[in-house]
């Protein structure tokens, strides 16, 4: 029967009867040998610029393959810590919540400028000036030739 801390062990007996005798030998040699697969790799963290290396069993086996010896290596910390992403996250969130923003406001806008153009369009013979704007205190302002019909200035846009 396997059993690494037994060493090479000694028979022991658990049952007699009938003139027949049942041993039990737990032995280090009763275990399967040791393949490759049989270990797995296992990498600390980065600890004071330094990483190690080392292999576990993942069962319970004696002899044959050897895993390598532990190794240790260079390594740079650069750990990002949980606040540093949650950081992050909120960020690149509020960034498209901002931009999500401005396009919507920018294609309301723009509907309404298409909206006007086409009314001014359809009130006749329409030149289209330079540019009109409406800024922060809500006045109308406005560059030269703002917008002439035949004959003179829009019905109703008086003086500004």
């Amino acid at each position: 029967k396997c059993q690494l801390d037994a060493g090479y062990g000694t028979p022991r007996a658990v049952k007699v009867e009938n003139c027949e005798a049942h041993f039990v030998w737990e032995s280090m040699h009763g275990c399967p040998q040791c393949q490759e697969v049989d270990f797995y790799k296992v990498v600390s963290k980065c600890v004071n610029g330094k990483q190690s290396t080392s292999y576990a069993d993942d069962k319970v086996c004696y002899g044959g393959w050897a895993p390598p010896p532990v190794t240790e290596e260079d390594c740079s910390e650069v750990v990002f810590s949980l606040g540093f992403i949650i950081a992050c996250v909120f960020g690149v969130v509020t960034l498209f919540g901002v931009l999500s923003v401005l396009y919507l406001r920018h294609r309301r806008i723009y509907a309404r400028y298409m909206l006007l153009r086409h009314e001014m369009e359809d009130m006749g013979d329409v030149r289209l000036g330079d540019s009109v704007f409406d800024d922060d205190d809500g006045d109308i302002e406005s560059f030269e030739d703002v917008a002439m019909v035949k004959g003179g200035a829009l019905p109703g846009a008086g003086d500004w």
